[in-house]
């Protein structure tokens, strides 16, 4: 018996120890494990609490979640909850301004067809309406019909080259040239001359009477129908949250004796917005002062309507056999007073007349459209189309990168950056440092 006692006494000395240093190591990789996930767990607050402060005025008034991720945040909601050296650092991640498209596609996606459809309804129906929801690099300075501003070369050029005495019926030639030719061209190219001159480096410009430049038009239709990552839907969702979003020209609309006032997303008169953030979509569009992009916008729907009322002009055989007429007669009397040393083709003059009506009929509608009221599209149906329509055509064949850049511009003058729609936090603790990244959308 007392051998066995011996024996057992033994092995106990020999594992009771092993077993207290096992526990013992036990216990401290237990407490070890605690603070690191203490560390996590203080880490992933401060995430939340960094993303947690966004800017409300740019959720509200844009609908977009982002925040200057300055670490404030994330130091008050972790105090005292960290273990060794606790906060190193908080770094913003996923600028705005670098994701903004796919953030306005993202936030559209379901909101642009139902504006859409909002905007189709409203339009259509007969009853009383206050507020409404409204639907969400073509810059057509024309120049004049030659390139130049001089409106009155062409003028000074067809009577230096009429070889008569001075006489009556030079003095009288002069006046019916004066009358029938040189004023509807200077009106022509005074109501096409674009309403300010562009400063070098701001861009070309597009003149729709120069064959040269026809291919830009294509070029502006094969953007709209390109199929890429940014395609005829992405293009509507950006016009779309362009339009509800920032202020234009026309924040109410008239159809009839109807008074329809346009409104964000989350009811804010577009009429009720301050002096420091009007006339915005025409700035998204054309850059420049606010006065500038107003002009530019003016001259860029004119041509718009100067080329549908031409077109019109051309196919409309009653109105066209009266220009045709009136160009024989007054070629004809040129022909005569001249006796036959200016001979001016009445094709010409067909067209000149046209382009003339075109482009001060043009001149009215674009008025008439910067008022709040509709214009047919084409003169000879009843399709109305309001100015927010042509700022739709406009925005739809811009450069997505100078859409969203110009929008960003917009955006960070009323809601000052910076603007981050990601973080990254970095806690430290006496044996690891741990980095943990959140936003406020997964991965695409």
């Amino acid at each position: 018996m007392k051998r066995k006692d011996g024996t057992i006494s033994l092995a106990a000395a020999l594992i009771v120890p092993v077993l207290l240093v096992f526990l013992a190591e036990l216990f401290t990789f237990a407490a070890k494990a605690r603070q690191d996930w203490e560390l996590v767990r203080t880490a992933a607050a401060g995430v939340e609490a960094e993303l947690a402060g966004y800017g409300r005025d740019l959720q509200q008034m844009f609908g977009l979640f982002a925040g200057p991720m300055d670490g404030s945040k994330a130091k008050a909601a972790t105090l005292g909850m960290s273990y060794g050296s606790g906060l190193v650092r908080v770094t913003g991640d996923s600028q705005l301004k670098d994701c903004l498209q796919s953030e306005i596609l993202r936030y559209m996606k379901l909101r642009a067809p139902l504006q859409v459809l909002s905007e189709v309804l409203m339009r259509h129906t007969d009853t009383a309406s206050g507020g409404q929801v409204p639907l969400d690099s073509l810059e057509s300075n024309i120049r004049s019909l030659t390139n130049t501003y001089d409106v009155s070369a062409p003028y000074d050029r067809l009577i230096n080259d009429i070889d008569l005495p001075d006489s009556a019926q030079r003095s009288e030639l002069e006046t019916l040239i004066d009358k029938e030719i040189a004023s509807l061209y200077e009106g022509i190219v005074t109501d096409l001359m674009p309403a300010d001159l562009y400063q070098p480096g701001e861009g070309g410009d597009a003149d729709l009477f120069n064959p040269e430049h026809l291919t830009n038009l294509g070029a502006a239709v094969d953007r709209l129908f390109s199929i890429t990552d940014y395609g005829v839907f992405d293009r509507l969702y950006l016009s779309e949250y362009a339009l509800s979003h920032f202020h234009h020209q026309t924040p109410i609309l008239y159809k009839g004796i109807r008074r329809i006032e346009l409104t964000t997303p989350d009811g804010r008169p577009l009429a009720q917005f301050p002096e420091n953030r009007r006339l915005e979509v025409e700035q998204i569009l054309m850059g420049g002062t606010p006065l500038q992009a107003k002009n530019r916008t003016a001259n860029a729907i004119r041509a718009i309507r100067t080329v549908i009322l031409l077109a019109n002009n051309f196919t409309d055989t009653s109105r066209h056999g009266s220009y045709r007429t009136r160009a024989a007669i007054v070629s004809g009397v040129i022909t005569v007073v001249s006796f036959g040393t200016v001979v001016i083709s009445p094709e010409s003059l067909t067209y000149l007349f046209m382009l003339y009506d075109a482009v001060s009929e043009a001149k009215g509608d674009v008025a008439r459209l910067q008022k709040g009221f509709a214009v047919r599209l084409w003169p000879r149906t009843s399709l109305e189309l309001y100015y927010p329509d042509y700022l739709r055509m406009l925005l739809l064949v811009q450069p997505e990168k100078r859409l969203t850049d110009r929008m960003y511009e917009r955006i960070a003058a009323v809601c000052p950056g910076p603007h981050y729609t990601g973080v990254q936090v970095t806690y430290a603790s006496d044996r690891h440092e741990i980095a943990l990244n959140g936003s406020y959308r997964g991965l695409d």
